[in-house]
C-alpha cells in the first residue's frame, strides 16, 4: 500500500487489477474515517457542553458569593450604625448625669 495525497493506492496482488475489491476497500476505509470523525465530533460536543455547564456554574457561584459578601457587609454596617447611635445616647445620658450631679 502506498499513500498519495488525497488517495490511497493498494499494491497488494489480491487487489491489483480488481476494481471492485479496490473500491470496496476504499469505501470501507472512508466509512471508518467518517465514523471516527462522527465519534470525535460527538465527543467534542459533549466536552464543550460539560465545559459550558462547569463554567456557568462557576460564574454563578462567584456572583452568589459576591452577593452574600455584600449582604454581610451591609448587615455589619447596620450593626455599627446601631452601636454608634446607642453609644451617642449613652454618652449623652452620662453627660446629663454629670451635670445633674454637679
Amino acid at each position: 500500500m502506498s499513500v498519495l495525497p488525497g488517495r490511497i493506492r493498494f499494491e497488494n496482488p489480491d487487489v491489483v487489477g480488481k476494481f471492485r475489491a479496490s473500491k470496496y476497500l476504499e469505501r470501507k476505509i472512508m466509512e471508518a474515517k467518517n465514523r471516527a470523525k462522527r465519534y470525535f465530533k460527538t465527543l467534542l460536543n459533549i466536552a464543550a457542553g460539560a465545559g459550558a455547564v462547569i463554567g456557568g456554574t462557576y460564574i454563578f457561584s462567584r456572583i452568589k458569593e459576591k452577593q452574600d459578601a455584600d449582604t454581610r457587609l451591609e448587615r455589619m454596617e447596620q450593626i455599627i450604625d446601631e452601636i454608634a447611635v446607642e453609644d451617642e445616647e449613652f454618652q449623652g445620658k452620662k453627660f446629663k448625669a454629670k451635670e445633674v450631679a454637679e
